[in-house]
């Protein structure tokens, strides 16, 4: 990805990813993607290393293929910082859903909750904007959604 290229779209999420499977199923309707994030930095690994001592070996990833999916495991050597997160591994995505711990400082992206109606926006600055799920996809084609 350059470095002028645009990343993704960041809406934080309080909701499962089941739960927003209908914004991701409208997202594909309209040729886009889309990308899930569990963003806890702080926190230990809850599960064991796919690959124990990969990164204390010297190797910068290490990946296992399976029928229908990757799993990826690259020793980070600093504090993880989120732009080189999105492109690296979520370049071609229009949004990105982030799931944070209640306990982790939020990033700075609006909240998104399901409604009967559709979706609630939460904006960084208190403003809210309700969407259907077609609005909301549609929306995520513009360089400014919730402007």
């Amino acid at each position: 990805m350059s470095p002028k290229a645009r990343l993704p779209h960041l809406l934080r999420v309080d909701e499962t990813l089941l739960e927003c499977a209908p914004l991701v199923a409208a997202l594909r309707q309209e040729g886009l993607r889309a990308g899930w994030l569990d963003w806890s930095p702080g926190a230990a690994p809850v599960e064991a290393e796919l690959f124990p001592g990969a990164g204390e070996k010297g190797l910068l990833r290490a990946v296992k293929v399976e029928a229908g999916r990757t799993v990826a495991e690259k020793k980070l050597w600093g504090a993880p910082v989120l732009p080189d997160v999105l492109r690296e591994h979520f370049r071609g995505c229009t949004l990105v859903l982030v799931h944070q711990p209640r306990e982790t400082p939020p990033i700075d992206a609006p909240l998104l909750n399901k409604t009967e109606e559709g979706w609630r926006i939460v904006l960084p600055d208190g403003a809210i904007q309700r969407m259907t799920t077609e609005a909301l996809a549609a929306a995520l084609r513009r360089p400014r959604p919730f402007a």
